[in-house]
């Protein structure tokens, strides 16, 4: 038996209910958000067009049946579509557009080296570093390799980092990084624990100094600790979420789901539990 993305990926659970004696089930609720958080302050990615660009050259469709067989939906927002207070409008959306990604690095003085293929300006090549936690998941490295090839349509080479978790905190805690793939919190711990270590402790952490607005956005997220009108809660996340899309610190990608594989000489079912990333031993129904 095999529970969870982080231990196999979809192509593998095709390959495995194809096989006699496995059988497999995917959960109805999504996990969790994969994510790229930007680097505001890094010289390049200072400027907010080249931002929105990055965000327009992602085909998240694509990317899903890349990486997933089209399993993970798109994603909008860095929350699951069932985590509280997330049915929200987005003022802004970053849609797949390469026209509009290619009129925004144009507008930013970023000019296409037809022989090299990637955009410069001021004799720089534009190159950003992608970096993530290479052993964390199934799903990073793929990701980041469709995410290397579409930003490549645009100009925009990348280079990609995978290593452990702990140096992986160190570098993005110290801004090393332009952008770096991970994921969002789980439905029960969203939205608050998305924005709350904001200020502190995670990859936005170096990235809201570079960002416009973001003194209001932290001092909104500490507000909120004694907001206690379900109005104000509601329209404060609707806040929170349109600043943190709309400025492209986060580009939502896919939403994740829970999976199992089991042999069906022992086992016969497996009912999700309400707790995504939660495996419930009492749960599995075992074959007669």
């Amino acid at each position: 038996m095999i529970y969870g993305g982080s231990l196999l990926s979809y192509e593998e659970y095709d390959q495995a209910l194809a096989m006699d004696g496995i059988a497999g089930q995917m959960a109805d609720k999504d996990t969790r958000v994969q994510v790229i958080t930007t680097n505001a302050p890094r010289p390049y990615m200072s400027d907010l067009r080249v931002r929105q660009a990055v965000a327009y050259a992602i085909d998240k469709e694509e990317l899903s049946l890349a990486i997933s067989n089209g399993y993970e939906p798109p994603a909008d927002i860095p929350a699951t579509r069932d985590t509280p207070y997330a049915d929200i409008e987005l003022e802004t959306t970053y849609d797949y557009n390469p026209d509009m990604a290619n009129q925004l690095l144009d507008e930013a003085g970023w000019v296409m080296n037809e022989s090299t293929g990637i955009r410069e300006k001021d004799g720089e090549p534009l190159n950003l570093l992608l970096t993530l936690e290479a052993d964390h998941n199934a799903l990073s490295m793929p990701t980041a390799e469709v995410i290397k090839s579409q930003l490549a349509e645009a100009g925009i080479d990348v280079t990609i980092y995978g290593t452990e978790q702990m140096q992986w905190y160190a570098d993005y805690l110290e801004g090393k990084f332009d952008l770096t793939l991970w994921h969002s919190q789980f439905a029960f711990a969203s939205p608050h624990c998305w924005f709350t270590p904001m200020d502190s402790m995670v990859p936005q952490t170096p990235s809201l100094p570079g960002i416009e607005g973001s003194d209001e956005f932290l001092a909104t997220i500490k507000e909120l600790t004694n907001m206690v009108d379900e109005q104000e809660v509601r329209d404060t996340y609707t806040y929170l979420f349109n600043f943190d899309v709309g400025t492209v610190l986060d580009i939502p990608l896919t939403y994740q789901k829970d999976m199992i594989v089991y042999n069906t000489d022992k086992i016969s079912g497996y009912t999700f539990t309400g707790t995504p990333y939660f495996f419930d031993i009492l749960s599995l129904e075992p074959a007669e």
